[in-house]
């Protein structure tokens, strides 16, 4: 499998849509691999859609917490 190709821009419009399109490949790739270990290709997907779903409520913690120590250190 290739490498994920970088942002062609900072700011864009589509810099999502972009973003997507690198991803694809080995997002199929590992559905793939996950359907070859015996999972159901939906079951394979829900998973990964669950898990990402995590991950963002997980990175949007972090920065909430993040936010706070910074402001809690400027107080000092």
């Amino acid at each position: 499998m290739t490498d994920i190709p970088s942002p062609r821009k900072s700011l864009s419009l589509d810099r999502l849509t972009d973003c997507e399109e690198a991803l694809e490949a080995k997002l199929q790739q590992l559905v793939w691999e996950a359907v070859k270990a015996g999972w159901d290709e939906v079951e394979a997907c829900t998973a990964i859609a669950t898990l990402a779903d995590h991950h963002i409520l997980a990175v949007l913690d972090n920065r909430k917490t993040d936010a706070a120590l910074s402001w809690a250190r400027k107080r000092q």
